[in-house]
């Protein structure tokens, strides 16, 4: 039988892993339940990790070492698409300086993290995560002080 052909009212068929009938809405059968309950149980058994900043438990799906092989892996083209790193030394060295006197108030605190100012001219700031941000000179450029700077990367951060 088609689907979208007429049905008999005793008549089911399957879709998308559920009974359908003439009679009501969608079934959810003993299997479909025990299939949601096992997954659950196996997500919650392998990836449960105390949250820093609560401390309950709760289901991680990436760990940090892997957070931080993705940054290394990615960070560096969207660094090379955002036109590189500032060159004014001493613009970097006070992001980086702001930035890590941040870190080190975090609820990760061991993670190795990294500031720099990218030449990018639109308005934005991101991170990775295994510990790389970047500012972009378009967000530099709108900022009034040195708090303004704190409170764009403690965003990053997290905290």
């Amino acid at each position: 039988m088609e689907y979208g052909s007429t049905t008999t009212f005793q008549e089911k068929r399957m879709m998308n892993g559920f009974y359908l009938s003439a009679q009501g809405p969608a079934t959810f059968t003993r299997r479909h339940f025990l299939w949601l309950l096992s997954m659950s149980a196996a997500g919650a058994a392998v990836g449960c990790a105390a949250n820093p900043v609560t401390g309950k438990s709760q289901l991680m799906l990436v760990s940090e070492e892997e957070e931080i092989q993705i940054d290394r892996q990615q960070s560096p083209f969207q660094f090379s698409a955002d036109y590189g790193q500032i060159l004014d030394k001493s613009l970097n060295d006070y992001v980086r300086g702001v930035g890590q006197s941040m870190a080190t108030r975090t609820h990760r605190s061991h993670m190795p993290y990294s500031f720099r100012g990218v030449n990018a001219t639109y308005v934005n700031a991101y991170a990775f995560p295994g510990g790389s941000i970047a500012c972009t000179r378009g967000i530099l450029l709108s900022l009034e002080n040195e708090a303004e700077l704190a409170g764009l990367l403690g965003h990053e951060l997290g905290t």
